[in-house]
């Protein structure tokens, strides 16, 4: 048995850079207490391989994908020494909340199995179960908490018993728990005779005993026929782990044959579970990419994930930043050689030396051709290798290529490879793929960065093309690591315009414009243009120096003349900053697009015509882009303050995508978002993401994950919320395989955007709040103030305006700048009003919604109108009416229409409106707007002195489905929700529980008998019920039932 029981408290201290003010403000100041061997329960006693409790952990992945670096202010954690442990202030452990050393993790990912256990176990004729898995997926930990289940939920006798290779030599010895000691038995089967007896009294009074049997294939021959025996019986029901691989006992195959056996399969995590589990490890939120790379680095094995939180610990890389448990660097390459061991089930120490020689190269270099292998080894070593599960072969394009079963082993092999034997590897591989041409398209980076690791240097221009290809890859870190190399030789514009890319990621805005600067200075015509956007982009979004940004690209403008690129990118930050106005203008006024129209890309990858490039003559030259026969975009800025739309450019076919037609496109899509025209923005987006995926030279248009985060918005502009989620969340899948830091974030806004339309306020807030750690750990000043401005509109929609609604403040009520945009405008009124400053509030929206629209900003105006109708102001409806005039889609018809019906006082009206925000699945805004339909029908009729009971029925049944509706919402507390607190004596009550169980049951399409049975109720009693339910929430059968109680 593990005996490692020291504890490790790391804490992490702020600093002045790192302490926010004010009561309630954030801190990363946070302690995590964890002790070694606390996961190894005592039927671990004498193995390795499977962690009874999964260890604590809460941990970060493989540093080639993370790119991020510690932000300023973020000293990384301090290991405390055993004296400081106790010292007041201290946090609790992770996930427990006792602050006890020893305390174990919760059980978590594994409901399912546990599930099937239990099951098993009530069936009658079942006898017994078996678990399977590789060593350390968690067979152990799930057999004991079914056992635990057992003896409290079902009040079994349970038994825990070590099956070892020891204990195989004493006949029963592992049974001992199960043998009498008290009583003198003649021979074996006297002994056996006793055991069956006492089992079957034991089960006529308490029902069958539970038996736990770890590794029952180590058990010896005498054991298993008392098992036997007892299964026979029915005295008994087992539950036995088993290692893949490993042989079934006879006794377990014969009940499986008799269908008296439930065989499961253990998996490792999935994503998803093993980010459950570390959000369950550390007692809070862990950053997507901290979840998702330790998730790639163990493979879901619940060991390896203890194991890596025990050396990330040692070396201080975990922390809490702004709530959110994050990595700050990459996970430590040494572990122990006993963690391979174990999940290899043989010690790498004992394998024959070209075994081992092998397997080095393989941690040293990583995948290497097929061919390569058989060169090295043989047929007969990989084979072995491979039936030992310490190799694996996949095919990559047209080769077939060999890697190490698992990450973990190439930790520790190369720790045990010296400096010396590395660089001959290394040079050795290098050596290989030159001497086959090195002509694929991975080549040049696998070289590189083998030359490098090996000698520290090597052919600039072959760094260069490896850092592109990096690039390629979005391998951030590889990228500015071969880039920085290729600088040592002399200056180079490319790789510093990389480096400086790399560094922005990783929030190092200073060192990236030092660089970026030195090389924009020395870039020739054909660099310039390149050096200049980036260098541009530094400025803006690291110090949100605009003025700057727009500086440097007209000096490239000066130097090397106009460009799409550099038009692209310039309609790119304008709409970032909220001038929409002077983006179309630039926009409109773009010069030729070097886009061949000979080749247009294949219509069937993009929906429809409108998205395809298509050059047509313009004023601007013969070869502009123009509009032919696109929707219009506001033109240049107009005194007027509602600007009338003016032609602009429309993007059609092109052949080889270049980036000049990636940029064009993502800048149409964000100026048609800004102006309120989302269906077209979807399709520009749609088309910018195909034909940049369709790019190989990235320097000028970098990831293009970007365009998917503005499609998403895109689709939430156009009401369609279910695709803006799915896009949302299947862009951060694809993005996280290689996380770039800054898109994390911007994907993580969105989807605070989305949850928050959909009225999620707290999964809105978590969304925001990962957003706003990562952003912060990487640097991103802009971005971070516009993920605290989601927060805080989140915290206000529940009705709470905290700390971070003050830091907010500080922006909003200062000069203009970038960061001082109409969301966090919006956010600071919301907060203004939950503090009961209604009149400053309305002042800040109204204020806010004309400087929008001045600077060309109409989706911004109209959503900021629309929250002034939200809030019961009459006179804004006619702004919102006349805005949402020019908008496209159903979300923007369903404002105007809440905004005429508000201005009409029509309770008819606006009940048929919040019909439409349901069916759009904005569950928060079908609520309020309920509540205003309720608040008139309170009222007696226009030229009436009382009210009608027409009119008491509408109030009730409005009052009613709106209660519904804010109970789906999270604690939604806005302003319209008010009045369903403020119901006299004689006001209708929301669903109790049994009318709202009954109601889903009957939405989902259950028939009152089905109903009937499932809740042990009469079909009267049904029946009645839904009567109930249908008079409560004015519908009239199970159909309009099932519409109303869709999921938001």
């Amino acid at each position: 048995m593990d005996t490692n029981t020291d504890a490790v408290t790391v804490t992490n201290a702020p600093t002045d850079t790192d302490t926010d003010t004010g009561a309630g403000a954030d801190s990363c100041a946070g302690t995590v207490t964890y002790r070694d061997a606390d996961a190894l329960t005592d039927g671990d006693a004498g193995k390795y391989g499977d962690a009874g409790g999964y260890g604590d952990m809460s941990a970060y992945g493989d540093g080639s994908a993370y790119g991020v670096g510690r932000a300023a202010g973020h000293p990384p954690p301090r290991a405390t020494t055993p004296g400081e442990r106790d010292a007041p202030g201290a946090r609790p452990i992770p996930g427990t909340g006792t602050g006890r050393p020893g305390a174990r993790l919760p059980f978590a990912g594994r409901a399912a199995q546990l599930g099937a256990l239990e099951r098993a176990l009530r069936r009658a004729s079942c006898r017994a179960a078996v678990i399977t898995g590789a060593p350390g997926v968690g067979k152990s930990r799930l057999a004991e908490e079914f056992l635990t289940r057992a003896r409290h939920r079902g009040g079994h006798r349970v038994l825990r018993v070590q099956a070892t290779d020891a204990a195989r030599a004493m006949p029963l010895s592992a049974l001992a728990p199960l043998l009498p000691c008290d009583s003198e038995v003649d021979g074996p089967a006297g002994f056996f005779a006793e055991v069956r007896r006492r089992a079957a009294a034991h089960r006529a009074t308490a029902g069958p005993t539970v038996l736990v049997v770890d590794d029952i294939h180590l058990l010896d021959p005498t054991s298993l026929a008392l098992l036997s025996l007892l299964l026979a019986d029915a005295t008994l029901f087992l539950a036995a782990t088993l290692p893949d691989g490993a042989p079934w006992p006879d006794a377990l195959r014969a009940l499986w044959r008799d269908d008296a056996l439930r065989h499961l399969p253990l998996p490792a995590l999935t994503a998803r579970e093993s980010a459950a589990l570390l959000a369950a490890a550390v007692g809070g939120p862990v950053a997507a990419p901290t979840a998702r790379a330790l998730w790639e680095a163990s493979r879901g094995n619940p060991l390896l994930l203890r194991e890596l939180l025990r050396a990330t610990l040692a070396e201080n890389g975990l922390g809490e930043v702004r709530g959110v448990w994050c990595l700050n660097r990459p996970l430590p390459e040494t572990l122990p050689a006993t963690v391979a061991d174990g999940l290899s089930g043989q010690g790498l120490d004992a394998l024959a030396p070209d075994r081992r020689a092998l397997l080095e190269l393989l941690a040293v270099c990583g995948p290497i051709g097929l061919r390569d292998g058989l060169a090295h080894s043989g047929a007969e070593v990989l084979a072995e290798l491979e039936d030992r599960r310490l190799i694996v072969s996949h095919v990559d394009g047209r080769r077939e290529q060999l890697s190490l079963a698992h990450p973990l082993h190439a930790r520790v092999l190369r720790a045990g490879v010296s400096r010396l034997k590395a660089r001959a590897l290394l040079l050795g591989q290098a050596g290989r793929v030159r001497g086959h041409g090195a002509r694929r398209a991975g080549d040049a980076l696998t070289v590189a960065c083998w030359e490098l690791d090996a000698t520290g240097t090597a052919d600039p221009e072959l760094l260069v093309r490896a850092a592109g290809r990096a690039l390629y890859a979005d391998d951030v870190d590889t990228m500015c690591r071969l880039a920085r190399a290729a600088l040592v030789h002399g200056p180079h514009p490319r790789a510093a315009l990389m480096l400086g890319e790399a560094l922005g990621q990783r929030g190092a805005f200073t060192e990236g414009i030092t660089v970026l600067e030195r090389a924009f200075a020395a870039a020739g015509p054909e660099d310039v243009g390149s050096v200049a956007v980036t260098l541009a982009v530094h400025h803006f979004y690291g110090p949100g120096r605009l003025d700057r940004a727009l500086a440097v690209l007209a000096e490239a403008v000066r130097r090397a003349g106009p460009s799409p690129v550099l038009t692209g990118w310039e309609v790119t930050l304008l709409t970032a900053a909220g001038r929409t106005d002077l983006a179309a203008h630039a926009l409109a006024a773009c010069p030729s697009s070097p886009l061949d129209p000979s080749s247009p890309l294949d219509p069937s990858s993009t929906p429809g015509p409108e998205s395809a490039l298509v050059r047509s003559p313009s004023p601007s030259g013969p070869d502009a882009l123009a509009p032919d026969p696109g929707p219009s975009l506001p033109g240049p800025p107009a005194p007027a303050a509602n600007p009338a739309p003016a032609p602009a450019p429309v993007l059609a076919p092109a052949p080889v995508p270049d980036p000049a037609g990636v940029l064009l496109l993502q800048a149409r899509l964000r100026v048609e978002l800004a102006v309120g025209r989302a269906e077209d923005a979807v399709r520009s987006g749609r088309a910018a993401y195909t034909a940049h995926r369709a790019v190989t030279e990235r320097t000028e248009v970098f990831y293009p994950a970007r365009s998917s985060y503005l499609i998403a918005a895109a689709l939430l502009e156009a009401g369609r919320l279910d695709e803006a989620d799915r896009t949302a969340r299947d862009g951060l899948e694809e993005l996280l395989a290689a996380p770039v830091p800054a898109l994390v974030t911007w994907f993580g806004w969105t989807r605070g955007r989305i949850a928050l339309d959909r009225g999620r306020p707290a999964e809105a807030a978590a969304h925001f709040r990962e957003a706003r750690a990562q952003a912060h750990l990487c640097g991103h000043r802009f971005a971070e103030q516009r993920v605290l401005a989601g927060l805080v509109l989140a915290q206000a929609y529940t009705g709470h305006a905290g700390a971070a609604a003050a830091e907010l403040a500080a922006v909003a009520e200062g000069p203009d700048g970038p960061w001082r945009q109409a969301d966090t405008l919006r956010a600071h009124a919301w907060a203004l009003r939950c503090q009961g400053r209604t009149g400053e509030a309305v002042a800040v929206l109204g204020t806010a919604a004309a400087d929008a629209l001045a600077h060309g900003e109409r989706a911004a105006a109209l959503t900021l109108q629309h929250d002034l109708v939200r809030w019961g102001e009459r006179a804004a409806a006619d702004r919102v009416t006349d805005l949402a005039a020019t908008a496209q889609g159903p979300y923007e018809a369903a404002r105007a229409a809440h905004a005429r019906a508000l201005a009409a006082a029509d309770p008819d009206a606006l009940t048929a409106v919040a019909d439409t925000w349901t069916a759009l699945g904005t569950g928060l805004l079908a609520a309020e707007t309920l509540a205003q339909a309720a608040s008139l029908w309170r009222e007696p009729a226009p030229g009436e002195r009382h009210r009608t009971p027409a009119r008491v029925v509408a109030e009730r049944r409005a009052t009613a489905r709106a209660l519904l509706l804010r109970e789906r919402c999270e604690g939604a507390a806005t302003p319209a929700l008010a009045v369903l607190t403020e119901r006299g004596p004689g006001a209708p009550a929301a669903l109790s529980a049994r009318e709202l169980e009954i109601a889903h049951l009957a939405a989902r399409g259950r028939t009152s008998k089905e109903i009937a049975a499932h809740c042990g109720l009469s079909v009267r009693t049904v029946d009645n019920t839904l009567g109930r339910v249908y008079r409560k929430l004015g519908v009239n059968d199970r159909a309009a039932l099932g519409r109303l109680l869709a999921p938001p």
